[in-house]
Order: structure tokens, then sequence, then C-alpha cells
């Protein structure tokens, strides 16, 4: 649900995903300003329970739920742990798209990695380049419509002619990040404000990058082209497709580097 403004919280409960990176990051912001974390859930929570029991942060997470469970909706005893309705959640990577009937009874900000309402969905980084797009990071309610949800704050840069993929992702969660520290005191105490979304929109499925990043053999490329989709699918061991009357084969593109003329 979208709280009214002015509405304030005791606490916070932060889903998580497959990027421990990121959800230790989200965590050590909570940790630094002294907010209450009562639950993290999602597939590597029992990963960041570990983390910070063996971390630099001298801090006591007995009264922390660590659950890793990957569809909170559907666990009663991760339910239960976040009833409370005085509970701010904070989505931290978890993967799997909330529920209505969540949603109805759960107050939950979004981190998302790019300038709401551009890139919406997924392969934030991948469509930004491909699609000559600002990245950035946008923090926002979560609401039924994918990344529609009113926006507390965002950023949006420029992408250099140089940055891939990695690149990109890089700087968009680092600018979540810095978000969530900016604006996470003024949530808990009712000091925020919000805007609908407008302007231009954009939005990617997942299911939308497969073609989008293959090349048929005998088709004709401009150079422009080639390298905007190389530095696109560089990150995270991705790569392009090239489809050939033999079969298809994936070039993987580990580097994009910028080289001095003679």
């Amino acid at each position: 649900m979208i709280p009214s403004i002015g509405t304030t919280f005791d606490a916070c409960y932060i889903l998580v995903g497959r990027d421990e990176e990121f959800a230790i990051k989200c965590m050590e912001v909570l940790i630094s300003l002294n907010i209450s974390i009562v639950a993290v859930i999602g597939q590597n929570a029992l990963k960041l329970k570990s983390h910070f029991e063996t971390s630099r942060h001298l801090i006591d997470i007995s009264d922390i739920t660590f659950d890793s469970a990957k569809r909170p909706w559907s666990n009663l005893t991760t339910l239960q742990a976040i009833s409370n309705k005085g509970l701010l959640g904070i989505n931290g990577g978890i993967e799997y798209l909330l529920t209505n009937e969540f949603l109805e009874k759960h107050c939950v900000v979004n981190l998302h990695p790019a300038p709401l309402p551009i890139n919406r969905g997924s392969h934030h980084s991948f469509w930004a380049i491909m699609e000559d797009e600002p990245m950035g990071a946008t923090l926002h309610w979560i609401t039924e419509g994918l990344d529609e949800g009113p926006i507390i704050a965002s950023v949006r840069k420029s992408i250099e002619p140089s940055m891939t993929a990695q690149d990109v992702q890089k700087n968009s969660n680092r600018e979540s990040i810095n978000l969530l520290q900016s604006n996470i005191m003024n949530l808990m105490n009712g000091e925020w404000t919000m805007v609908q979304q407008n302007g231009r929109a954009s939005m990617h499925l997942k299911r939308d990058i497969l073609p989008a990043s293959t090349i048929e053999y005998d088709s004709q490329y401009s150079g422009d082209f080639i390298l905007r989709l190389s530095r696109a699918v560089c990150n995270k061991n991705n790569g392009f497709v090239v489809k050939t009357e033999h079969g298809s084969y994936k070039v993987v593109v580990d580097s994009v580097l910028s080289i001095e003329e003679n």
C-alpha cells in the first residue's frame, strides 16, 4: 500500500535476492543510522546473517529474523515476523514480484537501478546503452504496476561512450544506496514527499533480452550497433548470440577498451 503523507515507521524489514553485496550495503545503511531491523527475508538471508555475525559490525542480531523464503507472502512464519503495521519494507533486491495481496497490507519501497519511468523492469544497463538512455536510480513506493509507484527520490546521469553494462550497473547500484542513505530517516520520521511518475516511459521484461542480443550471421550491422551491443552485454559473463545456418553461438564480452590510434 502507499501510506499517507506524514506516516511514520517504527522499524524496517529488508527483502533480499541473489545480489549479496547490494543487500549488505542496504543493511549497513540502516545499521549506521541505528534503524531497527526486524527481519531480513529472501534467498540470501542466511548468508547475510553469517556475514554480520563475523563482520566488524558490533551489533546484536539476535532479535532479527533471518528467513530464506524466496516468496515471503507464501510463508506463514515470515508473515508473522513482519505483521506489525508500523514496519517499512525495503526491497533490497528480491527477484520476485510482490503479490497484490501482500502489498495491500505492507508499505514497501523499492530501490530501482534506473531513473524511472525510463527502464522499468529488467536489464536496465543493457537497455540504457542500446537505447541511448540515461542511467541512475529511483526510490519509489511499490504498487501493483511494475515499477510504476510514486517516486520519493531519484537521480539520473549520462552514460559515457566508454562505459559498459558493468560500469552502468555499478554506478546505478551505488546511486541506489546513496538514495537510501539520504532518504531513509525522512521516511521513518514521516518527513517524506512523493510525486507520480510522468513523462516518457519504457519497460523491458526478462524475456526481451535474448532477441535483443541476437544477431543474424548473414545480416549487416553498423559499427555503432556492434559497439553498443558489445558494451551492453559486457557484464556478469553475458554476451550476444550469433545465429548461423549451422547453429547459434554465444560470444562472451568481458571487456571493451578504448585504444589510442597511431
